[in-house]
Parts: C-alpha cells; structure tokens; sequence
C-alpha cells in the first residue's frame, strides 16, 4: 500500500473517531453504553468522506453501488457509473439533514480533511480518461 493511501485511511479513521467521540446526541441525552438511530442520510453510499465543520457533519462523494465483483476491487476496474458528487450536511441539534453544493469530481475512497472552516477532498477513485474507477489526483475545496 502506497504511503498517500496509508495516510488518507489513516485521516478518515481518525476524522471519524472525533466525530464519534466529541459530537453530542440530539436529543435526550442517550445512556451510557447504548446506541440511538438518528435520522438517516438522503443518498445511501459507501467510501464516502465524512468530516465535521463547525458542529455539523458533512458525508460528501462515494459510491451507490449495491456490490462489486470481488476480483476487480480495489484494484480492478469499478463502475464509475455509480460514484457521487453528493454532499448532505447533518445538524445533530435538529437531527436533520440537508443537501448542499456537490463536490465537483464525482468520486470514492479519497482523503478528506478540514483546514481554518474548509473542506478539502483529494484523489480517490474517479472516472481517469476511459477507464472506469481509476484513480485521480484532484484536490478540490
């Protein structure tokens, strides 16, 4: 595994670790040790980036996908048809969600991190001139 995709896993698990740990449950406050189903994201999808920027939580790009054949993935080709753009903002104050401005270059499986209130995603898996699910180096804000 290549040291940019060692480190872009390494930033998703730990960008979903603070979320996890740091954003409180809307509502009644839950017990301990226990799970609460909150209201669930518009678009189901998979490999998708998720960050949190000023007390909201963003799960932009990935796949809708239902399934792959499991010879081709991760390094074969996948089904560009399926990647996203989508971007749904949740508020955990009002358990909701909300769509807002899509990311640009549909993708999955890229880097994503939050610098001074901004959002970057970088690279991931995309549509890279005929081949279907082939890797980008995109960086957009």
């Amino acid at each position: 595994m290549s040291k940019a995709l060692a480190l872009a896993f390494v930033l998703v698990f730990l960008t979903a670790s603070y979320i996890i740990v740091t954003l409180p449950v809307s509502g009644a406050a839950a017990a301990e040790n226990t799970w609460v189903e909150l209201a669930p994201m518009h678009i189901a999808r998979a490999w998708l980036g998720i960050t949190a920027v000023n007390g909201k939580i963003y799960a932009i790009g990935g796949s809708t996908a239902s399934g792959f054949e499991p010879a081709s993935f991760p390094y074969g080709n996948i089904n560009a048809d399926y990647f996203v753009g989508t971007n749904e903002e949740y508020d955990p104050t009002n358990n909701a969600w909300s769509y807002k401005a899509q990311m640009p270059t549909p993708r999955m499986s890229f880097a994503i991190a939050v610098i001074q209130g901004k959002i970057y995603c970088m690279g991931g898996r995309s549509v890279a001139g005929n081949i279907s699910g082939g890797y980008t180096s995109v960086n957009e804000m």
